[in-house]
């Protein structure tokens, strides 16, 4: 009896907590984090904002986007077949994304009721805007994307369903990213700041700005 009644009792502590942890899995936020184009996520800048995230007590993920031979759809389906794979719960959920990490997690944005989105130098390939692109870009695209950027528009940036949203952007960086941006902010009732003199890259003064605003979001109850 003795033997059954303590095996009974060493499962049932076993159980608390395991059960222990799966709620604290629940009810962690997350962030994700999507590169620009060309990039794997293991640039210095997406490492030193995962372990931030981290210290925030964020669950942390930095996509690994296959670019190669595909389009903004398939990088969007490829965020969200990952974010369904490890069933995160999109209302505790942050998106960041540079550049065109960022247009990505825009539009995944609007797909579902995420916590926030923190949009940085945001790439300017929306339907608007495809005449006011330069021939050597639209070359290195190629036609499929070209033709698959027809997909996306400014307007539908009223449909963003975060709690909270913010764009930012370099104040040197290209006129029509940063003026596009803030129509979007403006559409979505979103945050815009400019970071004084940047470019198209995260800087120390912009990564700042990021982590306040990561920390921010953290907190959200």
């Amino acid at each position: 009896m003795y033997c059954i009644t303590h095996l009974a009792l060493q499962a049932m502590k076993e159980w608390k907590t395991e059960t222990v942890n799966y709620c604290i899995l629940k009810s962690m936020k997350n962030i994700i984090i999507i590169p620009g184009f060309g990039e794997n996520g293991k640039e210095a800048v997406y490492l030193t904002l995962h372990k931030f995230a981290q210290t925030k007590g964020l669950a942390s993920y930095v996509m690994k986007i296959d670019w190669d031979y595909r389009v903004v759809t398939d990088y969007i389906n490829q965020v969200l077949s990952f974010i369904e794979s490890k069933k995160l719960k999109t209302d505790q959920t942050i998106l960041f994304g540079f550049s065109f990490g960022a247009l990505i997690a825009g539009e995944i944005a609007k797909k579902n009721k995420y916590l926030s989105l923190i949009s940085c130098s945001c790439s300017p390939y929306f339907s608007e805007n495809l005449k006011y692109i330069p021939n050597d870009a639209a070359v290195f695209f190629g036609k499929r994307r070209m033709n698959d950027f027809k997909n996306y528009t400014i307007t539908s940036y009223s449909k963003i369903l975060t709690r909270s949203s913010i764009f930012l952007f370099g104040s040197k960086d290209w006129e029509i990213a940063h003026k596009t941006a803030k129509k979007i902010a403006a559409l979505s009732n979103s945050e815009f700041i400019f970071i004084p003199d940047t470019g198209h890259e995260i800087t120390s003064a912009y990564m700042t700005v990021i982590q306040k605003k990561i920390g921010q979001y953290a907190a959200l109850s």
